[in-house]
């Protein structure tokens, strides 16, 4: 892999202030450096160096040209190392720990790295935010994707994005018709909810006593897919956070924003182990889903 030689010969000129001696120090014919660096300038509309008797010296674009070369050269050098790191991942197992809140966007990218590392073996575990970080802390996975997760001297938490809470109802329900709810609005309703582990669960508690009301849902689970099936047949509502773009439509099913200043807003966390380093496959595909959910924030 190389850069466009064209870079070199123009790093090497603002250095040396000369095309001849560039041109000695690439071992290049300085007419074929002079001439590259001339049809680049016609390119860009607008000259590069300012030639004199004593040689040659940068205009303002030859200067932001060059600092958009130095920046490109070191992203392009990290995006080598990165290449060359992929070329030692051949086989291997990616562990991961997740909440199903991070379910849509995380098999979506799942799917991606395996396209491009078709012998890396994912286990992919499901499991409440707390769980999930006790996994990461006691190395039984290699990272995690948990709600409200906080840095402390055993994790950090690389990435994360805002997730909005939900309401899922019955396509036929009463609210279906609405375009946002409030937790008031669900009260009397059969509530559906995750268990003690859930993040969801946290909310809709903490929410209930501000209220003076007690939680007491008719049905407790540690599947989001169980409880959807239920609010999918029934007049219960369950919960769930997903991000405003990662909301599809479930047939039969109606995903509303939850808005309510009772509600405190919460994180979807990229975590690892503040103790040991990544394998090379589990940490590029850690980078690869960092960006994904810093893309979700903005």
């Amino acid at each position: 892999m190389s850069r466009p030689r064209v870079f070199e010969y123009i790093e090497a000129i603002a250095q040396t202030r000369s095309i001849r001696r560039a041109a000695e120090s690439l071992n290049v014919a300085s007419s074929a450096v002079n001439r590259m660096v001339m049809d680049y300038e016609r390119e860009l509309g607008t000259p590069l160096f300012e030639r004199h008797a004593r040689g040659v010296r940068l205009t303002t674009a030859g200067e932001y040209l060059l600092a958009h070369i130095h920046t490109t050269s070191r992203e392009f050098d990290g995006l080598r190392s990165r290449i060359d790191a992929l070329r030692s991942v051949e086989r291997g197992k990616v562990s991961v720990a997740a909440v199903e809140a991070a379910s849509g966007f995380l098999t979506r990218e799942l799917g991606r790295f395996h396209m491009d590392h078709r012998l890396i073996a994912f286990d992919l575990r499901m499991m409440g935010s707390t769980s999930v970080v006790a996994a990461v802390e006691q190395d039984q996975v290699d990272f995690g994707v948990a709600l409200d997760a906080r840095p402390s001297r055993q994790i950090s938490v690389v990435a994360s994005a805002r997730y909005g809470f939900h309401a899922f109802i019955s396509s036929t329900h009463p609210l279906a018709d609405r375009e946002q709810l409030k937790i008031s609005d669900c009260i009397g309703y059969p509530l559906a909810l995750g268990d003690s582990t859930s993040g969801g669960r946290t909310v809709i508690e903490q929410t209930f006593e501000t209220m003076n009301l007690e939680c007491r849902p008719f049905l407790t689970s540690n599947s989001f897919a169980v409880m959807i099936e239920m609010a999918r047949h029934t007049d219960a509502i369950c919960f769930q956070f997903l991000p405003e773009k990662d909301v599809a439509a479930i047939e039969g099913l109606r995903a509303i924003p939850v808005i309510d200043n009772r509600l405190r807003p919460i994180d979807l966390g990229l975590v690892i182990s503040a103790r040991r380093a990544l394998p090379t496959a589990a940490a590029i595909l850690v980078d690869d889903l960092a960006k994904v959910l810093k893309g979700q924030s903005g």
